[in-house]
């Protein structure tokens, strides 16, 4: 019985271990668009990186992504975007999956940006919302736009547990000059034992039960034969 009960012990914990699951940090920095020379560069609505897809919709005129140069008043020290005329981003994966978002960094210039709410919405895989607004620092310059435009605020938004378990993540952003400049997300990894290996490990457990099995099944009928 002390056997019987090893072996179930084993094999529970061999299919346990065969689909661990954890998260796998992923940075969206842009520097694969960074612009080395120049004011920067128009890259179009869509841009694909580090295995995501984002997207730049609803405008009245066609929203594009904009990348700063390193000669520009709006570049960071870091490449970053710009979406320029567009009133929303949306961010999937490339393959479909679901991810959770934790954090961004968005870089406002000209004080267009400044005071301005935004509102921050995300689907998740069970088809359910959760949305988020968050309203950005009051612009204290009394000059509202500067000639030429340059980064005024540069602020880090943290996102603990609520947007989780995505499969689309849209925000709202309210000025010409709202730059992203980082995205902070994780993507579920499960670790899977290969099947040949398990049924290795099963086929093993197996063989080493049945053997302890014959050898207890040996003793006791010697026990009986010596009574």
């Amino acid at each position: 019985m002390r056997t019987l009960l090893s072996f179930l012990t084993c094999l529970f914990v061999l299919i346990f271990a065969s689909h661990l699951s954890h998260a796998t940090p992923i940075i969206i920095d842009f520097d694969d668009n960074l612009v080395e020379a120049g004011n920067g560069v128009d890259i179009g609505p869509r841009l694909e990186t580090d295995g995501f897809l984002l997207e730049a919709t609803e405008s009245f005129f066609p929203a594009s992504f904009f990348v700063p140069g390193i000669d520009s008043p709006l570049y960071l020290g870091s490449a970053g975007i710009i979406p320029d005329f567009a009133n929303k981003v949306s961010l999937t994966r490339l393959n479909s999956g679901i991810f959770s978002f934790k954090s961004i960094v968005l870089a406002i210039g000209g004080g267009s940006g400044l005071g301005v709410p935004v509102k921050f919405s995300g689907t998740k895989s069970d088809g359910t919302t959760v949305t988020e607004t968050i309203d950005l620092p009051e612009f204290t310059d009394p000059v509202t736009l500067r000639v030429p435009p340059a980064v005024d605020t540069i602020i880090t938004l943290n996102f603990q547990d609520n947007f989780t378990d995505l499969v689309n993540l849209s925000f709202f952003q309210g000025a010409e000059l709202f730059q992203v400049d980082q995205i902070s997300l994780e993507i579920p990894e499960t670790t899977t034992v290969s099947e040949p290996l398990l049924s290795n490990l099963l086929g093993f457990g197996l063989f080493g039960f049945l053997i302890a099995f014959g050898r207890r099944k040996k003793t006791l009928s010697l026990m009986i034969l010596q009574h």
